[in-house]
């Protein structure tokens, strides 16, 4: 799971904040992406909102499994279920 969240980008050491443009930025430029080949999913809807408008895709989590089945449609190799304990 680690691999997949990687880099890591701490608001307080970038001196950025979501759901301003810039931190959304540089983690596109961090991961070496476009805006249209990410998924950023959050809790709050300012987050979320400040993400589509860079052009990102993003979902609202409210659910673990909502959130899972909203990504599975996006990401279709995303297991629907979590991997067994």
């Amino acid at each position: 799971m680690d691999a997949l969240l990687d880099p890591i980008v701490i608001s307080g050491e970038v001196g950025l904040r979501k759901p301003h443009a810039p931190i959304y930025e540089l983690i596109l430029d961090r991961l070496e992406l476009t805006a249209e080949r990410t998924v950023f999913v959050d809790d709050a809807e300012p987050d979320v909102l400040g993400a589509r408008a860079v052009g990102m895709r993003a979902l609202l989590h409210t659910h673990a499994a909502s959130t899972r089945e909203a990504l599975a449609v996006l990401v279709p190799d995303l297991p629907r279920q979590p991997p067994a304990a």
